[in-house]
């Protein structure tokens, strides 16, 4: 267990692929919280969040998503992350039967964690709220209109074709040992540093979904934008949310923070907000537990 879990364990998809999942639990938990990484990446990067509310009394709870653990992240359709991230839910609610859920989604996973909401979930008595940590409703890096406009041939043409983009690890947080702790993982094949260009246009896809659908959000929400993030456009983020129901959404920028807020050099605010809002908002009761580590 290279990511400071207390457990491993693998859910079956609704297509019958297993994927591995990565568990931070306290001995008495009396909170899940739900984690879907980002792109490129896996879920023992969960392992700040995890190990941090451990020791709240939250079980942390993560898995990889498909298409990843290898050099190119490929998928054939976008559509496969939610009805994964449905079944993985519906393995948690199985293992947890009587704890109350929250469910983070970072980067890509902010794309999933809406579809999967929106057009699957819409409401639940078991699942709380959602926190969306950077959300990618936007490359901060604009491509050019020829790409854009050739996307679409070359994902159908060409589908693992490695699409072009700059390599963006020394962006993901100012914490150089996370960034080192990236690289490392990167040599292993356990953290991407290509997408495929089907993977991309499935993406650049979802960047309208996102414009059209967001204003359908049901359910009490918190956002967490990085305000110097390189990756995905903040400010795009910020306006996307103004469609929302402004009663379901509280939002916080951190203005010095790179992509990942959650392994910045300031997380332990982030931390702070997810927490006030957890308690305030959805009237959960945290507890200092001792953590099985």
């Amino acid at each position: 267990m290279d990511y400071q879990e207390t457990s491993l364990d693998e859910f079956e998809s609704f297509d019958g692929n297993k994927f591995p999942v990565h568990i931070w639990e306290p001995e008495s938990p009396n909170i899940v919280l739900i984690g879907i990484h980002g792109g490129l990446a896996h879920g023992g990067d969960f392992v700040t969040i995890g190990t941090h509310f451990m020791n709240k009394g939250v079980v942390s709870i993560s898995y990889t998503l498909r298409g990843h653990l290898q050099k190119k992240t490929h998928i054939k359709k976008f559509d496969d992350f939610v009805d994964d991230a449905l079944s993985f839910v519906n393995w948690v609610k199985e293992k947890y039967p009587d704890l109350p859920i929250v469910i983070f989604g970072h980067s890509v996973g902010t794309l999933i964690l809406n579809k999967l909401v929106i057009e699957k979930i819409q409401t639940d008595d078991r699942i709380k709220g959602y926190i969306f940590s950077s959300p990618y409703f936007e490359n901060a890096l604009k491509a050019p209109k020829i790409a854009l406009m050739l996307a679409p041939v070359l994902a159908a043409l060409l589908p693992k074709l490695k699409a072009p983009a700059e390599y963006m690890t020394d962006y993901t947080t100012r914490d150089q040992d996370i960034v080192k702790r990236h690289k490392e993982d990167e040599t292993k094949n356990i953290r991407g540093t290509e997408a495929s260009m089907r993977f991309a246009n499935e993406l650049l896809k979802m960047f309208k979904w996102i414009e059209k659908n967001i204003s359908r959000f049901p359910s009490p929400c918190l956002y967490l934008i990085s305000g110097d993030d390189k990756i995905a456009d903040s400010k795009i983020t910020v306006e996307r949310i103004k469609l929302i129901n402004e009663d379901l959404v509280e939002s916080h920028v951190f203005t010095d923070s790179y992509h990942e807020g959650y392994n910045d050099l300031d997380r332990e605010t982030f931390f702070k907000h997810m927490e006030q809002w957890m308690r305030k908002t959805l009237d959960l009761d945290f507890k200092e537990a001792p953590s099985t580590a």
